[in-house]
């Protein structure tokens, strides 16, 4: 489980979890709405101060240098585990650059908060590009590195050694023929 969330909080996530399982409608509010971050924090009554919402999941900072993750949508239940998948079986040279998975539960997980973003420097971009080529190498498709008009800047962060850190792999994936068999 966890040692940051409290059995309240674990008790509004896992609520908020089977609502969000059983429920197409919210999913469709979601998508019309401008106001998700509002939305989600109104429904989740978390207590902690809101860092980001994305399509499918909210980012919430809880101190002790960590963020909460909490799946808003069906597609961020897959996006946590596959986050917490990856970390676990990414081969050890390449797992340093993902974000360090603290904890993780029913639709959420915890990561280390990294705060340093990636500069927009010809060294820095040429880096991010060899990152999600040895990641390929390895056999794992990084989505959210780099695209066609360069680096993904709100995934990438450094950590304190300068190396890139990637804070938003749920849509890494490993090749067919790569993939690890779960213990």
């Amino acid at each position: 489980m966890s040692n940051v969330l409290s059995d309240d909080v674990l008790k509004s996530i896992g609520s908020w979890a089977e609502e969000v399982r059983s429920s197409t409608s919210w999913e469709s509010q979601l998508k019309k709405a401008d106001n998700r971050q509002e939305q989600v924090c109104q429904k989740l009554k978390l207590p902690f101060h809101p860092l980001e919402c994305g399509k499918n999941r909210m980012v919430y900072d809880v101190g002790k240098r960590s963020v909460l993750k909490v799946a808003i949508t069906r597609k961020g239940f897959q996006e946590n585990e596959a986050e917490r998948v990856m970390y676990q079986a990414a081969p050890e040279p390449l797992r340093k650059h993902l974000g360090e998975i603290q904890g993780s539960g029913d639709g959420w997980i915890i990561m280390k908060k990294y705060k340093r973003r990636m500069p927009e420097s010809t060294g820095y971009i040429k880096k991010a590009a060899a990152l999600k080529e040895a990641f390929l190498q390895a056999g794992i498709i990084a989505k959210d590195i780099v695209n066609k008009k360069g680096p993904r800047y709100k995934n990438l962060r450094l950590d304190k050694y300068d190396e890139i850190i990637v804070i938003d792999y749920g849509s890494f994936r490993w090749k067919e023929e790569e993939t690890p068999v779960k213990d």
